[in-house]
């Protein structure tokens, strides 16, 4: 028994023993690489950032009117407070004189939209009653009938006869669609006019939008760099797989589907005022301290726009995009593995998974803004 004893406690030091030498190695190992390449000695980093965040707090992000979920026209920097004023108050009396031009012609286009919706409904109430008048006539006219072949004849009849009221309603009707169509047109154009003095236009909308993702994208670069991160993502990503009703639609999104009748209301500058800063030598020591805490309390309203921001635009790839900066996508390789271990015929395996990396891609760009005119 104390045999026995002595064997265990001996192959227990053994296994210990073997196991401190093997860290050892494994150790030392380490080391000899890590003397070869000194970063590698570094703890290796993941970086992560709040691309809400950064869409939130970015300085061309405050033309954005949440309001109108459409970008105000930007307004020429780098100037005095009393020359970015006078800027508004230009475009302020433009929108005034235009006002008033643009209510007489959109009044104008409603009461010729109107009539033709009266001619529609005119063209309804005609076709009604004929429909009722043939509906009576058939019913008298069966009803006499007993031979049941000309039953048949006239049953066709009718229903001929009911085929044609329904064309020709709906070729008049057609008639009379295009022509109000061609006014509501005419009326859009007319509201864009007014809406272009203080917003901009789908083209310009995007390119805005485009050059404030493409200085995110810069800036995520740069401090990746010099922070030695290779691999950045996105703290507040949303997956492809968010239920869509938990996302916000917005003009990003989809086109015009519904046509505008109203005039817009003039652009709330308030905020780009509040946020324009007179030359700081010429302010009191109290106006800078009072100016500090109002750029506070603004922080802490921006931080907390994120979750609007995110469901704004939560289809675009900005928010959509797990890895922001650096990393590799292994899906397309690990499938292959897969597809090989189980067996996969092997003229299949590279249709698969290049035709999977091109669906993968193309993924990444299906979410390109589409901005269209405010006040729908």
């Amino acid at each position: 028994m104390n045999l026995l004893k002595k064997l265990t406690v001996f192959t227990l030091i053994l296994i210990v023993f073997n196991s401190f030498s093997l860290q050892y190695t494994l150790a030392a190992e380490r080391k000899k690489e890590t003397s070869k390449d000194p970063s590698a000695a570094n703890d290796f980093k993941i970086g992560y950032a709040d691309m809400a965040a950064l869409l939130a707090f970015h300085p061309l992000m405050q033309y954005y009117s949440y309001d109108a979920n459409i970008f105000i026209r930007p307004l020429k920097g780098g100037i005095s407070k009393e020359e970015f004023l006078k800027q508004i108050r230009e475009r302020q009396e433009k929108y005034k004189i235009l006002k008033e031009n643009t209510e007489l012609e959109v009044n104008k286009l409603q009461r010729e939209i109107d009539a033709l919706e009266a001619e529609i409904n005119k063209l309804r109430v005609k076709v009604s009653r004929e429909q009722g008048l043939a509906n009576q006539k058939y019913s008298e006219d069966y009803t006499k009938l007993s031979d049941e072949n000309t039953r048949k004849t006239r049953t066709a009849e009718y229903h001929s006869h009911l085929s044609k009221l329904d064309r020709d309603y709906y070729d008049e009707k057609k008639k009379l669609d295009e022509q109000k169509d061609k006014k509501y047109a005419a009326m859009n154009e007319v509201i864009m006019k007014i809406s272009e003095v203080d917003y901009l236009n789908d083209v310009d909308s995007r390119n805005f939008f485009n050059s404030i993702l493409d200085d995110i994208d810069a800036a995520l670069k740069e401090t990746a760099e010099e922070k030695k991160i290779p691999v950045i993502l996105n703290s507040n990503y949303i997956s492809m797989f968010t239920p869509t009703e938990m996302i916000v639609q917005n003009n990003f999104e989809n086109p015009v589907s519904t046509i505008q009748t109203n005039i817009p209301p003039m652009a709330n500058y308030s905020y780009l005022i509040d946020n324009t800063d007179g030359p700081s030598d010429q302010m009191a020591t109290n106006e800078i301290n009072a100016k500090k805490d109002y750029v506070k309390s603004e922080c802490l309203k921006l931080i907390n726009k994120r979750i609007e921001i995110a469901r704004l635009f939560a289809r675009y790839q900005v928010l959509n995009k797990m890895v922001v900066y650096g990393g590799a996508d292994l899906t397309a390789d690990t499938l292959e593995k897969i597809l090989k271990k189980h067996g996969v015929a092997e003229f299949k395996i590279p249709l698969i998974v290049e035709t999977l990396k091109g669906l993968l891609n193309s993924r990444q760009n299906v979410n390109e803004p589409v901005i269209t005119s405010p006040h729908q």
